[in-house]
């Protein structure tokens, strides 16, 4: 089983990410076929804060940079979360 789950035990800690506000949570089973020893798992991010490069988004669309908002002014979006792996067998 993987899951996403808080940073911290304590839901107030500020550090930790918000399910449903800042990424949707994830708990299901994963299987690797034989010989296989990575797996991508996405996890979508809800938060309207998404990485960019190079003027694309993280869905790959370009970015109008008279759209961007100063991003000096907003401050950043330090926020965290686990993905915990649960009973791995063999």
């Amino acid at each position: 089983m993987i899951k996403t789950e808080l940073l911290t035990d304590n839901p107030n800690n500020s550090q930790n990410a918000v399910e449903f506000e800042d990424f949707l949570p994830r708990y299901e089973k994963i299987e690797f076929a034989h010989g296989e020893n990575e797996l991508i798992f996405p996890i979508t991010l809800v938060n309207n804060k998404q990485p960019n490069v190079e003027g694309k988004t993280a869905e790959g669309n370009k970015i109008d940079e008279d759209d961007v908002e100063d991003e000096e002014n907003e401050g950043v979006c330090d926020v965290t979360f686990k993905v915990r792996l649960e009973k791995p067998e063999p």
